[in-house]
């Protein structure tokens, strides 16, 4: 996933002072799936940059209609 030895090493991250002890881990998710990384490089490559922004910008759209609709029922 690296280039170089030298960039996966700013990925370390620790911590000794957690109550559970000392926590280290060696990648930029720390302890999580890397799913999510996955499925991000994977909607880059196959949308594009322009396919991908443009699907955020639907997305950031739905987002505004929804809170509009929402702000507009009294109930809530």
């Amino acid at each position: 996933m690296y280039s170089n030895i030298d960039i996966m090493h700013q990925a370390y991250f620790s911590v000794t002072n957690w109550p559970g002890g000392i926590y280290a881990t060696a990648s930029p998710a720390g302890s999580r799936s890397g799913a999510s990384s996955v499925g991000a490089w994977f909607a880059m490559m196959y949308h594009g940059y322009t396919g991908y922004k443009e699907n955020a910008g639907l997305i950031v759209d739905a987002l505004k209609y929804l809170k509009t609709e929402i702000n507009n029922m009294p109930e809530l």
